[in-house]
């Protein structure tokens, strides 16, 4: 672990070192709060320079990577752009230089040279398949982040996935097509893309885009890289060598049928090891009305408060679906706090799949609200209705699962989705696409990663709903194939979604195809060193604001409410933005899309 230099311990003259030993830690480690602690007391030290805090571990595409993406959640797509470019040509230069390097001396794991009595075509193919494998294994190694033990999937697709819509957002629709159709080379069947496509190609002609082709160099790469998959795979068929696929976007007709048979069977049973190690441990509560019905009697905040739907009806486990937590009036006056920056926002479209036809994504925290309420912006009660709001659904989480303590808040904000063009036809594809929140799921479920960029501390999560006047917009959880859809849900007003965050609950959202559609989404944590920095402030604001505040929030506790009165709304007041993907009830068969990972619901 690191720590902070001790001005006694002779070790003063090496800052520079400390900052930058710091910055390395954090940029793999972006959530651990100690190191956030030593960074800004860094940050304040005599002789330490803001050149001071780099990345010893830097990469350089994961540089211009990372500064692309934080540059288009920013909207400055210029220079976004350009740093996206930069990242893909520093990804092609790394690429070649791996392949090159897997063109070595002869290392084959299992060789002994007392033991092998192959010939010598023997001997030369085995060496060309320790290639092609290597050549395969490139991608992983430059698709994994420093300090980061797993690959990012679909790391070059994406970045190019980013660069269509950011091309479209400067409204270089040549540049926008030319990236939609380079990624389409790595999912031709994706929708989402496809609607793009058809965009750009409205805004272009059929003529000018006729002329618009994929990158060449990708294209090269796609083609090299199947016909090194089609190989391996002939040999992993034919002579058992083992081969492990980096890419998600193969084509199955590619893999044979006696290995795709194969690798469902291990599937399989990988998933059922990962549910008995998910599941077993953490099913400990016995559901029970009980619990609620105490809850209910404690306050008049919770006199409507009553369990609509527990795990067994959801079809899974650690779930469940609470109505009657706020009141119609309480949600219009949240909502109208969201009115209020979404008309500051003019219209933000966020999200690095996200689609000029669908649905946008815009967020506000408490912090912010509270802040827009000590500067007169927002309804100073509306604010604190929204923050009693996070302290009610903290309350009702710790009684439902019944946790000893009231669990911490590690992430919350107001969150609307909405459709862009009004009623939209496809109504199957996803605005949150699916994941689990605190792990990883790799592209077959076998396994659930808690590692970055997983949220790995989150133990519960929670979205309260605020309306149900929209389109779409379902919520829907899947088995542990996180394919098949075991139960949806409808949003409403007062309507709690709430269950455990990890493997067992693979979850996503259905687009907004007509309307805006709001929530209150939070994630608790049981780990104090994760919780939000921002509550802090939070409820310093609201001592500021309506002294004088609670220390702490029992088992059956909450603030007394405070009905906010209509409120017009207001401009000037600025987004918290929340880039994810584009994209109501009881069991069905349905499929889903394959799973990715985002923030909000």
């Amino acid at each position: 672990m690191l720590t902070p230099c001790d001005p006694d311990s002779g070790m003063m003259d090496q800052l520079d070192k400390a900052a930058a030993a710091a910055e390395t830690f954090h940029r793999a480690n972006p959530d651990h709060l100690e190191m956030q602690d030593n960074l800004e007391m860094y940050r304040n030290m005599e002789g330490v320079k803001p050149g001071n805090f780099r990345d010893l571990e830097a990469v350089p595409h994961w540089e211009a990577y990372d500064e692309g993406t934080r540059l288009y959640q920013l909207e400055q797509f210029p220079q976004s752009i350009e740093r996206l470019e930069a990242a893909v040509r520093e990804y092609l230069g790394g690429l070649a230089e791996c392949r090159a390097q897997c063109e070595g001396p002869y290392d084959f794991r299992e060789y002994s040279y007392l033991e092998y009595q192959s010939h010598l075509y023997e001997t030369i193919s085995d060496h060309y398949v320790q290639v092609l494998s290597c050549n395969q294994d490139c991608v992983l190694e430059l698709a994994t982040k420093p300090g980061r033990a797993s690959a990012s999937p679909d790391f070059l697709p994406s970045h190019f996935k980013f660069l269509q819509y950011a091309y479209h957002k400067v409204a270089n629709y040549d540049k926008a097509l030319e990236c939609s159709r380079t990624f389409l080379l790595f999912h031709p069947k994706d929708h989402s893309v496809l609607q793009n496509e058809a965009f750009y190609l409205s805004k272009l002609g059929a003529d000018r885009a006729a002329d618009i082709q994929p990158r060449e160099e990708i294209k090269s790469y796609v083609k090299q890289s199947l016909l090194e998959k089609e190989l391996l795979y002939y040999v992993m068929d034919t002579l058992g060598v083992p081969f492990n696929d980096p890419d998600a976007w193969t084509p199955p007709e590619l893999i044979p049928q006696s290995i795709q048979k194969r690798l469902k069977a291990e599937k399989e049973e990988a998933r059922k090891g990962m549910v008995e190690r998910e599941t077993a441990p953490n099913e400990t509560r016995v559901e029970s009305q009980g619990d609620m019905e105490i809850l209910k009697a404690s306050s008049p905040l919770f006199a409507n408060l009553k369990v609509a739907i527990v795990s067994e009806q959801l079809n899974g486990s650690q779930r469940a679906v609470l109505d009657g937590v706020l009141s119609h009036e309480e949600c219009a006056a949240i909502r109208r706090l969201a009115n209020v920056a979404a008309d500051s926002a003019k219209g933000y479209q966020g999200g690095p799949s996200a689609d000029p036809s669908k649905d946008r994504i815009e967020g506000l925290t408490i912090l912010r609200v509270l802040e827009l309420a000590i500067d007169g912006v927002v309804d100073p009660d509306g604010a604190r209705l929204y923050y009693e709001a996070t302290v009610r659904t903290q309350t009702i989480v710790q009684n439902y699962f019944q946790l000893k303590a009231p669990p911490h808040v590690s992430f919350s904000h107001l969150l609307c989705r909405t459709a862009v063009t009004g009623h939209q036809e496809n109504s199957g594809e996803t605005s949150q696409a699916l994941h689990a929140q605190n792990c990883l799921l790799d592209p077959e479920a076998t396994a659930c990663s808690k590692e970055p960029p997983a949220y790995a501390a989150r133990d519960f999560s929670a979205f309260l709903y605020l309306n149900d006047e929209f389109e779409g917009g379902a919520f829907f959880f899947t088995n542990q194939d996180a394919e098949t859809i075991s139960a949806e849900i409808e949003p409403k007003c007062g309507r709690l979604v709430t269950f455990k965050s990890g493997a067992e609950n693979p979850h996503g959202v259905q687009g907004v195809t007509g309307g805006q559609r709001c929530a209150v989404s939070l994630w608790f944590t049981l780990d104090r060193q994760h919780r939000e920095k921002d509550r802090v402030r939070s409820e310093t604001l609201m001592e500021q604001l309506f002294p004088p505040l609670p220390t702490s929030v029992g088992p059956v506790g909450s603030l007394p409410r405070h009905p906010s009165p209509p409120h017009p709304p207001h401009r000037g007041a600025p987004w918290y933005r929340v880039p994810g993907p584009r994209g109501r009830g009881q069991s069905t068969g349905n499929r889903r899309p394959r799973r990715g990972r985002g923030r909000g619901k």
